[in-house]
């Protein structure tokens, strides 16, 4: 079946709060069909890494840099970011909250390069890795070259 979760009475949940929804001995293996939760403000989201071993569901921030939400900073994010830049902000690429897509949220994704949620958990629960200097390398590149074109098109 379907795991819908609804907040009651205007609760809004913090950064950081944990829910324990389930309690079992045993699954054997089942899982939900689908995991219906509410929507969170800005870049907070649903962590449901633990739902299946726990029971617990929290509240984490999106890794500034994840414009398509898949729990890494990678060249798909470059993409969105270069097709928004200069234009239009909403809580995906606007990684400052400055209203802008601009050379400060390029610099703010450029340090989260390579990091993925997925590879390596510290004491926090939040996964780090190391981004490879050459890949660091072009995607500077690729925000010199983008800031030039932006000055370039502001001069015609």
């Amino acid at each position: 079946g379907t795991l819908r979760v609804s907040l009651i009475g205007g609760f809004v949940p913090d950064l950081g709060d944990t829910f324990d929804i389930l309690d079992f001995s045993d699954l054997d293996g089942s899982e939900f069909d689908a995991i219906e939760l509410p929507q969170l403000a800005g870049r907070n989201t649903w962590d449901t890494s633990l739902l299946y071993t726990t029971g617990e569901i929290s509240v984490i921030e999106m890794l500034a840099g994840d414009t398509d939400i898949d729990w890494d900073v990678d060249v798909d994010d470059l993409g969105v970011l270069l097709a928004t830049f200069g234009g239009a902000a909403d809580w995906r690429n606007d990684f400052n909250a400055d209203g802008r897509v601009d050379l400060a949220d390029f610099v703010i994704m450029r340090a989260n390069f390579g990091f993925d949620l997925g590879s390596s958990t510290n004491a926090n629960n939040v996964t780090i890795t190391t981004p490879e200097p050459a890949t660091l390398g072009i995607l500077t590149l690729g925000g010199l070259a983008m800031l030039r074109r932006r000055r370039v098109s502001l001069r015609k």
